[in-house]
């Protein structure tokens, strides 16, 4: 277990500075884009969320509510199967949240079965 450990880190390690600012997608520019929005990442310092050609504001403050809070969409509750932003969306009433396999993938949304119900309400 500390071999594969140390295994993933490693390659955390190596494979970080090839990324790029523009490749790390955060929940901010998620949330922008899930909404239906663009991101301006011309600025070198800070990233605008843009909803039409007049009027925009920096995808944190949009994220935090701080700016642009009108411009927010409902979003649908997920079914069964679908990805799952754990910081702005929810799963449809029954359905647990299964953590993904893979360390860039999302959460998804997932009936769990008679057992794992029966689990969880008695520990």
């Amino acid at each position: 277990m500390k071999k594969a450990l140390l295994i993933i880190f490693l390659t955390c390690l190596v494979l970080a500075p090839s990324l790029s600012a523009q490749e790390i997608v955060t929940n901010q520019v998620a949330f922008c884009q899930h909404m239906g929005y663009t991101i301006d990442d011309s600025s070198v310092d800070k990233l605008d969320c843009v909803f039409n050609e007049t009027y925009r504001c920096n995808a944190n403050d949009f994220y935090l509510e701080n700016c642009g809070s009108e411009m927010i969409k409902e979003f649908p509750l997920r079914k069964a199967g679908e990805k799952v932003y754990l910081e702005f969306e929810k799963c449809e009433e029954g359905l647990s949240i299964r953590e993904p396999q893979y360390l860039l993938d999302l959460p998804e949304c997932y009936k769990p079965s008679f057992l794992e119900i029966l689990f969880k309400k008695f520990f």
